[in-house]
């Protein structure tokens, strides 16, 4: 298992280095294609996509971290349920608060929108290094 997280830790180190470089890189600051056209979608399949985007490293790590602490049924499906429950949350939180307070979210929603457009690379290059660090440590210590 320590070669195997090892491998996932330095492909997510690699990985997240290759965004954070390129986001220096931009000479100018434009919105992904992909982003423009979740304004025209509807929030289920919003919902749905926000499940399947490039996250899978993260998720395919914290699986494997589950995995490999060899938890009984119960603590494996408890250990999924609250990793699931946290990581979209970032995907129907925005939604539940259009739904209930539209006129008091736009505003909010905007500027983290407005910030996200300019900043994504950064965001998920620091993500991927982060959790690709925490994986060569484990892998090192289990060595």
């Amino acid at each position: 298992m320590s070669f195997d997280t090892l491998v996932s830790g330095v492909v997510l180190l690699r990985v997240g280095a290759w965004f954070t470089v390129r986001s220096r890189s931009a000479a100018g600051v434009r919105e992904p294609s992909w982003t423009a056209r979740l304004d025209h979608m509807e929030p289920w399949p919003a919902f749905l996509l926000g499940m399947f985007l490039p996250t899978y490293l993260i998720a395919v790590a914290a699986g494997a971290h589950i995995v490999g602490t060899h938890p009984g049924t119960t603590e494996a499906v408890a250990g999924m349920l609250v990793f699931l429950a946290i990581g979209t949350s970032t995907v129907y939180i925005p939604i539940v608060l259009a739904r209930v307070g539209p006129e008091r979210s736009e505003p909010v929603r905007a500027r983290l929108r407005n910030w996200l457009v300019r900043n994504w690379r950064v965001v998920g290059g620091v993500l991927l290094v982060v959790v690709g660090v925490v994986l060569v440590g484990k892998a090192l210590v289990a060595l």
